[in-house]
Formats: structure tokens, sequence, C-alpha cells
């Protein structure tokens, strides 16, 4: 089985259950016809033991006596019309009168045996008894009765009717559905060929779309008709839905690879006109090496910011733990030159250490981008505070610089989102939030933004 094809095997299945419901179909036919059979010969019998008890035979002190001839010969014609077989014995356990089967000569003592042991049973239990016998190695239904008058024994009467039509019809019945059951065998084969061809249909469609998809034709559907509940047809619609998530992620990175190769010629281009201008120039101030310096660093900021989100995509999620002072005050330091040149009041307001459960390094970048942020769109001579609740394990940064409106609100958190109202004023490439937002996906921090345009900006951190 391990070599056949999934058709194959469903062909051989269908085939195989096919097989299986034919033959159960068959022994439950046969059974019943048997049963059937069997119930109409023991009513034939009970009524032939009821005709020999009220016309053909009369009981008395003296035994059993023939009604209507002295030697029963009225008896033996009425029994060969019915085809029953008939025995009457006497008081003494001998012989009255033999009709049909038991008239021949025995090939088998034993049958005489069996049928005189029936036949003590039943005068001894003083019921009628339903039973199977062999009479010259040919099974019999037979009824064996006492013969009771005046509550006294005088005989035992057998009545039988043989069972070789039921043999025959049974053998006969078995080689028809044989033979039926050889060309059902066939007949169900080529079915399932068939049937396995029509309900995998779906399925080669669905293996022809994705032969025909790479990562320029992802527009490419499956369209399957049928119930909305159908196994395929809910496989067509993940199939479909997979497409398009896929065709997003190519978008996106199109984009991404589009945007920080733009991003990536910025400062680079300002770094290689300042080597230029230094070229030319004979006296090369401190200024002018700085501009260059610091276009370089934030080429290298922009990488690292790169490099951070693209160990974030990869699943990549370093286990550790800060403290919240430690990673306030390292930002504080990096960003110290723009808060004295801004002239922005910086204050913490946490009654005590809060531990983190996000790596240092992760720490540092989520916070130092928030917080950056505030300072680039706060006025000079504003205030950010700091604050933390130990208890809710949250911390806001609230800054009171321009804002955000709800529109931007919704994108601020995209890769390379910069709104037209500060693009080429505020230096910056779109990539901090974005940061922001895959870290604290990783790390399940909550993140909540409440802000206005021109009234500031609250950020809340629930960890």
């Amino acid at each position: 089985m391990r070599n056949l094809k999934t058709k194959q095997k469903l062909t051989l299945l269908f085939t195989f259950y096919f097989f299986l419901f034919l033959l159960v179909l068959a022994s439950l036919f046969i059974v019943s016809f048997r049963t059937v059979y069997r119930y109409q010969i023991r009513k034939d019998l009970t009524h032939e033991f009821s005709e020999i008890i009220n016309d053909h035979i009369r009981m008395s002190d003296d035994g059993i006596s023939f009604k209507k001839d002295k030697n029963g010969d009225t008896l033996r014609l009425h029994l060969f019309n019915d085809g029953v077989s008939a025995q009457f014995v006497g008081s003494s356990g001998a012989t009255i009168r033999n009709y049909g089967v038991f008239e021949s000569q025995l090939i088998n003592n034993d049958d005489v045996d069996f049928l005189n042991k029936e036949k003590n049973r039943a005068s001894f239990q003083k019921k009628v008894l339903e039973d199977d016998i062999i009479w010259n190695n040919i099974g019999y239904a037979s009824l064996i009765s006492p013969l009771v008058y005046q509550n006294n024994i005088i005989g035992v009467m057998v009545v039988a009717k043989s069972l070789e039509g039921l043999t025959a019809i049974t053998n006969s019945t078995l080689l028809i559905l044989s033979i039926l059951g050889g060309i059902g065998l066939i007949g169900g084969f080529f079915l399932g060929h068939i049937f396995t061809q029509n309900a995998l249909s779906p399925l080669y469609k669905i293996i022809w779309a994705i032969e025909g998809t790479d990562l320029n034709r992802l527009k490419k559907k499956v369209h399957l008709d049928g119930h909305p509940d159908d196994e395929f047809v809910l496989l067509s619609k993940t199939f479909n839905t997979m497409l398009e998530r896929i065709n997003e992620m190519s978008q996106r990175q199109k984009e991404f690879i589009a945007n920080a190769s733009h991003e990536l010629k910025t400062p680079l281009t300002r770094a290689i006109s300042s080597i230029d201008v230094l070229m030319l120039k004979k006296n090369i101030s401190s200024e002018n090496l700085l501009d260059v310096k610091e276009n370089i660093f934030e080429i290298n900021e922009l990488i690292d910011s790169l490099l951070v989100l693209g160990k974030i995509s990869e699943g990549e999620r370093p286990r550790g733990r800060s403290d919240l002072r430690e990673v306030l005050n390292a930002v504080f330091q990096y960003n110290e030159k723009l808060l004295h040149q801004k002239k922005i009041q910086f204050t913490i307001e946490i009654p005590h250490s809060i531990n983190l459960p996000i790596p240092e390094e992760y720490a540092k970048v989520l916070f130092n981008n928030l917080i950056s942020n505030a300072i680039k769109f706060s006025p000079s001579n504003a205030s950010i505070e700091i604050g933390g609740d130990p208890s809710k394990k949250c911390v806001s940064i609230v800054d009171h610089g321009i804002g955000v409106s709800e529109d931007e609100k919704s994108k601020m958190f995209d890769r390379f989102f910069r709104s037209n109202e500060i693009r080429g004023r505020i230096k910056g490439y779109g990539l901090g939030l974005s940061l922001v937002r895959e870290i604290c996906k990783e790390y399940s921090v909550k993140i909540e933004v409440q802000s206005k345009k021109g009234s500031g900006t609250k950020v809340l951190l629930f960890f």
C-alpha cells in the first residue's frame, strides 16, 4: 500500500468496502431466506399434525387406529400429496406404521437410535419436540409428539419433512450470489476508479494552481463550486487566503527593500557630498568632519534598526529581564546632547524600581525610540515625564509636543511611515515605532497611545 498513489488506495478501499457490503447483503439474504423457509416447514408440519389427529387417527384404551381404513392407505395418500413422512409408535415402543421416508431401508442405525431417544424424551416430558433429524444421510425437520388418551400415553407420532429443498435452493443461491459478487467486485473496482477520479478532481485544480504560483504570480485564485462546508471548498478558500497573505507579505517585502534602499541612500549621499566638498577645501574645519560623522552614524543607526527588525521577524526572541531605572539612565545619556540643545526637562517619577520582562538590549531599543520621538516632536523648553505604577505594571511616557491625529495614530507603527507635516523638517526614517510594536508583540507588552493634534502625546506600556 505504501507504493500506491492516493487515488489507487481510494479505489481499492472503495472496491473492498463495496464487496464487503455485497457480502453482508448476501449473508443477510441467505439467513433471512433459510429462516423463512424453515418457518414455513414448521408451519406446514403443525398443520399436518393437526389434520392427522383430527381426520385420520383415533385414540382409545386399545391404542391407535386409523379412521378411514384399517391399513391407513388413505393417510398414506394424504401424506404423499403433502410431501410429509410419518411414523406411529405404540406404548410398548413397537412401530405401528411407517409412511414416506420411514418406510425405506436404513443405511445408518445411528439414525434410528437418535430418533428413538427423541421419541422417548417427548414421551417422558409429555410435550411436542421440534427437532432436525438425519435419516439415511438426509436432513428432515420434524415434530415428535406423545399421543395422550385420558392422561395416558398410548404412543408417539413423528411427522417429518425433507430439508433437501432448502439445501438445494441455498446452494443455488450461493452460486448465483458468488457469480454476482465477482461481477460486483469488478464493477466496484471501475466504479471506485470513476468515483475517486471525480472526487479528487477539485484537488487537481488546487495542485495546478500551486504549480502555477510564484512570487510574481500570487493573484491566481482557485474557484470551486459547492457547499460552503465542503472540505475541498474550505481547502480552496484556505489556499486563496494563504495566497493573499503571501502576496501581502511579498508586497511589504518589496516596499521594505525599496524604502530601506531609499532611506539608506539619503544619509549616504549627504556623506559623499560632504566628502566631495571637503576635498575641494584646503582648510578643513572640525564642523565639516562632524557633519560627515553624523551622516555615517545615521547610516549605522538605520542599519542597526533594520537588523533588530530582521531578528524579531525571524522569531529570534532572547530571554532575560532588565531594570527600568538602569534602562532609562542609559537612554538619558544617549539623548543628553539633544535634551540640552532643546532645553527639555526630563523627569522620572517612579516610586521604586520596576523589573521588566524584556532583555536589556531590547528594553533600551524600546524606550530609546519612544523617548527620542518625544524629544524630536517636543518644542524647546518643554518637558517629558516618565511615570510608573509597579502595582499595575505600567510605565507612562508623556510629552507636550505636536501630538498625533486620529488618522496618523492608526498608521504610526507602520514601517517607514512619516506624516507629510514632519517629512523633511524633522530627521527620521519611520523605523523606530515599528521596532517598538514588534518588541511589544514579542514580549506580550500592551501599548496604548493617547494623543491629540497640538496637545502632546501619552504612551502607556503594560507589562
